[in-house]
């Protein structure tokens, strides 16, 4: 019985007893049991302003940060300046909160640097739930409101561990359209910048079988605007196949826009035409436009209109002599004639 029992003498100054708790508030409002708030960022709390002393802290946590920070030392940081640190708000992260904490903010200022933790300073943890740190992806346009104790303020982005981008709008593309195939002032008469090409294509690539045409009058009518406008569709039914403009074909194929021409000169032409050699040499363009447009009956017809006409004019009539440019017209005329009404027999 004597060996179970044991006594052990320890040195009184030695003994390691509990630190006492730091106050968390102001002492006339942990005096009065009045919590330490501020109503308004300029106004004193109701117990400091009892007791008729400067209140520095606008709540228990900016006091008890002060109070560590106070308790490390004067190398530690400024002393707390609300004015300073209201500015502060504004393009820099409050490390007040966080005393000795793991994260650090992005933008804050070169006087938010710590010492080490020390000896009897108590230290907000990360763990604590009382004292939870700040983001790091703390924006500054999320203040807090200076009616009401700071507490933390979190991007309205982060949900659920996930960051929200709102979706970017898709440029907005111009709708194309389609070139307008006759003129505004003019229904009958084809786009005036369209016809400046279509006269240009029609020269390079068709005046060789043409050649009762003469290319400068042609331009000085177009330039003028004096063109006869079937006269004007049959070349832009002709040459329209050699453009490139991609709103000539936009919603529509290039035979398409052939064919508008074609039928538009038809319609202006009519049945019985007046017998003169520029309607003749019409009928001659519009016949050969609708036989490569492969419409062989309308082909066939104003075949045999121009035929009809030309015999009017009195080209088989070898008793009408004539000389010079007047000559030579008539007779590329009516080579151009035989050689489409070979054309049309051999489809």
């Amino acid at each position: 019985m004597e060996d179970a029992f044991q006594f052990i003498i320890e040195s009184p100054q030695t003994t390691t007893g509990h630190k006492k708790r730091p106050p968390l508030i102001a002492p006339p409002s942990r005096l009065k049991k009045i919590k330490c708030l501020q109503p308004h960022p300029d106004s004193k709390c109701d117990a400091c302003k009892a007791a008729k002393i400067p209140c520095k802290f606008k709540d228990r946590e900016r006091y008890f940060a002060e109070r560590s920070r106070a308790i490390a030392g004067p190398n530690v940081g400024t002393a707390f300046n609300p004015i300073e640190e209201r500015a502060a708000e504004n393009g820099s992260s409050m490390d007040a909160f966080s005393i000795s904490g793991p994260q650090t903010y992005a933008g804050s200022s070169s006087r938010a640097t710590h010492s080490p933790k020390p000896s009897g300073a108590v230290a907000a943890e990360s763990s604590s739930p009382r004292f939870q740190p700040y983001p790091s992806t703390y924006q500054a346009g999320h203040r807090h409101s200076t009616s009401s104790p700071i507490t933390p303020s979190y991007p309205n982005q982060v949900q659920g561990g996930y960051n929200y981008v709102a979706p970017t709008p898709a440029p907005v593309v111009p709708q194309r359209q389609p070139i307008s195939l006759f003129d505004q002032d003019n229904q009958n008469y084809p786009n005036r910048t369209l016809i400046t090409e279509f006269t240009e294509a029609f020269i390079r690539n068709h005046v060789h079988q043409f050649q009762f045409v003469n290319s400068n009058d042609i331009w000085k009518q177009v330039w003028s605007g004096t063109l006869p406008a079937p006269f004007a569709s049959c070349i832009a039914a002709l040459a329209c196949k050699h453009s490139t403009r991609a709103d000539l074909t936009y919603g529509r194929t290039i035979e398409s826009v052939g064919e508008v021409y074609a039928e538009n000169a038809k319609n202006m032409l009519g049945r019985r035409p007046a017998a003169t050699m520029p309607m003749l040499h019409t009928l001659i363009l519009l016949a050969w436009a609708e036989q490569r447009l492969k419409k062989d009956e309308d082909a066939r017809m104003h075949y045999d209109m121009a035929m009809r006409m030309a015999v009017d004019l009195g080209m088989t009539n070898s008793s009408i002599n004539l000389i010079g440019d007047q000559r030579d017209i008539r007779v590329l005329t009516w080579s151009n004639l035989v050689e489409l009404h070979h054309a049309l027999v051999a489809r």
